[in-house]
C-alpha cells in the first residue's frame, strides 16, 4: 500500500471547460509521506481532463476527479526545473502514492485503489 497518509483535503468544485475540467476553487491538501509533513495547493482554473484511465465507466466520476486532478497538476511538473533551477519536488513514486490514497480516501475500494495506483506508477516510468 501506498506510503501516504492523508491528513486533510478539501472538497473539489469542477466546471466545464474546453472539453475539459476546471477547479472553481483553490483545492488544497495536507498529508503525510515518508515521516514528512507535505502540503498541496492546486489553483483555482487549473484544467485537467478527469479520469483518462480506460477501465473506469466515466472520466468525471465524482469518486475519481480529486485524485485525477492531483495526479494531473503534479505530472505536468516532472523532469522539469523550477525557476530557482531546482528540479521539481514531486517524484512518480509520491505521485503515484499520493493517488492511491486519495482514491482509497474518496472509498474507491483497497484492491482497486492500488490496481490503479501500481498502474500509474509503472504508465509513468515507462512513458
Amino acid at each position: 500500500m501506498s506510503k501516504v497518509n492523508i491528513i486533510r483535503m478539501d472538497k473539489i468544485s469542477t466546471s466545464p471547460w474546453d472539453g475539459k475540467l476546471i477547479t472553481n476553487e483553490t483545492f488544497s491538501m495536507r498529508y503525510e509521506y515518508k515521516g514528512k509533513i507535505k502540503y498541496l495547493f492546486v489553483p483555482r482554473n487549473s484544467t485537467f481532463n478527469g479520469a483518462s484511465i480506460p477501465i473506469l465507466q466515466s472520466d468525471y466520476n465524482p469518486k475519481y476527479l480529486r485524485a485525477a486532478l492531483v495526479h494531473d497538476y503534479l505530472c505536468k511538473g516532472l523532469n522539469k526545473a523550477r525557476k530557482d533551477g531546482k528540479m521539481y519536488p514531486y517524484s512518480v513514486r509520491e505521485i503515484s502514492c499520493l493517488f492511491g490514497a486519495i482514491l482509497r480516501e474518496d472509498d474507491n475500494g483497497r484492491i482497486k485503489s492500488w490496481l490503479m495506483e501500481k498502474a500509474v506508477y509503472v504508465y509513468k516510468t515507462i512513458a
